[in-house]
């Protein structure tokens, strides 16, 4: 590989679920269209994969809020091991805590969706150490956590479902 193809790290600090973070794989897409000649690298935890000298920038998202103290972690062992590479921050629990993260870590993360990510299609070919033997399909199912800085709890609020025969609607209820 050479040195002048940009490098790009893909950081799921902690693999709670079965699935991989579908918006690194969005990002990953759309690093690939941006930048045609890079290598991007996909990593669970804190650790630095096979190859990688540089990122350009490194991408880190977050999930549970519970798991804040992990990802805290993982952007101090990111930012002390690539000190000139652009660290962005996101997901769930970044959206919902941003203070706590950029109090803790200097980092401002972004908060909702990466509407510049969100057209591209999930990258396939990272699986961010799950072995998948499936096709994967992502849907809101609730959360079975009661407390005030669930991003479900929050959003639901604001939406009814109305059931009207057979056929079921989402009401948006911002008035």
């Amino acid at each position: 590989m050479a040195y002048s193809q940009k490098q790009f790290l893909l950081v799921e600090p902690i693999a709670k679920t079965p699935y991989p973070p579908l918006g690194l794989m969005k990002i990953s897409n759309m690093l690939r269209k941006k930048y045609k000649k890079c290598v991007i690298f996909a990593t669970v935890g804190n650790q630095i994969p096979k190859g990688l000298i540089r990122p350009y920038s490194i991408h880190i998202t977050s999930l549970f809020t519970w798991d804040l103290d992990k990802l805290i972690k993982s952007i101090h062992f990111y930012a002390d091991k690539f000190p000139r590479s652009k660290i962005f921050v996101g997901g769930i629990a970044a959206s919902l805590l941003p203070d706590l993260i950029t109090s803790a870590t200097g980092i401002i993360p972004h908060k909702g969706l990466l509407e510049e990510a969100e057209s591209f299609s999930p990258d396939y070919s990272l699986s961010f150490s799950r072995r998948i033997n499936a096709s994967l399909t992502y849907t809101s199912r609730g959360c079975p956590v009661d407390v005030d800085s669930a991003l479900y709890q929050n959003l639901s609020r604001n939406f009814l479902l109305k059931i009207i025969g057979k056929k079921t609607f989402l009401l948006n209820c911002h008035i």
